[in-house]
């Protein structure tokens, strides 16, 4: 993990743009340009309002489930324990209230990761983006499982910075961004096959600031309450959208690619794939 104590290009300096051309715009503006392309793009609207509303309807029975069965079972064995039945009357509620955060986030985690691939695609599709899938689900899994790990150890390490006011917010998007940017196309760098090592070099290299400024910029998109679940949808357009850019541009992570992953004659590597746009 030593590409955690890496120091960023830039990270203090906004980028201009993507290219040396100025024909990209600055990739923290992708995150508000793909809550418009959302709105105004019917064809996301199903895979954007499924899941949302299977989330409400997990939320309402997990609230009702876990209180109504499991709050005094606990309630009555942690009073025991500590003899004490107010206490534990007070530590069972607690419980539950974590419970609840676990299987929610636990849905969110499986059946969100699922629809902002589909959304992810469908938005490649409607710019006329065609990618040769070159996915392999043990590379795509072992990628998955670091990178998430990672975000929760930092998650867990820097949340705090919260209960300052304005600053403390704005350094713990700072701090998070470039790995929420690199989870947004995760999905982006699984359709050729990348693994962890060449994913961490391609968002660590030239475009690093890129990263840390788009994801600083979802990470206070999906903390801002009672918006957030509206908003991780356009984050995620957000990152499509500028995945076709990158595409466009010859800058996407196909450039890392000189064969297929499981090949190892390198003798006459065959070009990436490059985009087909309308």
């Amino acid at each position: 993990l030593r590409f955690l104590f890496t120091r960023p290009r830039s990270l203090f300096v906004p980028p201009s743009s993507a290219d040396d051309k100025g024909r990209m715009k600055p990739a923290y503006r992708y995150c508000t340009d793909g809550l418009g392309f959302l709105f105004a793009t019917p064809k996301l609207w199903r895979l954007a309002i499924c899941p949302l509303l299977l989330l409400f309807v997990w939320s309402v029975l997990s609230i009702v489930l876990l209180f109504a069965l499991a709050l005094r079972p606990q309630a009555l064995a942690i009073g025991a324990a500590l003899q004490h039945e107010a206490g534990g009357w007070v530590l069972a509620v607690v419980i539950v209230l974590l419970e609840i955060f676990l299987s929610i986030w636990l849905f969110l985690t499986i059946l969100f990761g699922q629809f902002e691939d589909k959304i992810f695609d469908k938005v490649l599709e409607i710019k006329g983006v065609v990618i040769e899938d070159r996915s392999n689900m043990a590379t795509n899994l072992g990628a998955q499982i670091t990178l998430i790990l990672i975000q929760l150890v930092m998650f867990v390490v820097f949340f705090p910075l919260n209960a300052i006011p304005i600053l403390g917010t704005y350094f713990y998007c700072r701090i998070n961004g470039i790995f929420t940017g690199w989870a947004l196309h995760m999905h982006y760098f699984e359709l050729y096959g990348i693994g962890f090592k060449k994913q961490r070099e391609y968002v660590m290299g030239d475009l690093q600031s890129q990263y840390a400024y788009f994801g600083a910029m979802a990470t206070f998109m999906q903390i801002l309450p009672f918006f957030n679940f509206f908003l991780m949808w356009g984050n995620v357009v957000g990152a499509a959208l500028w995945a076709c850019d990158l595409w466009r541009e010859g800058k996407g992570p196909g450039t890392l690619l000189t064969s297929r992953p499981e090949e190892t004659d390198t003798s006459s590597p065959s070009p990436p794939p490059r985009p087909t746009l309308p």
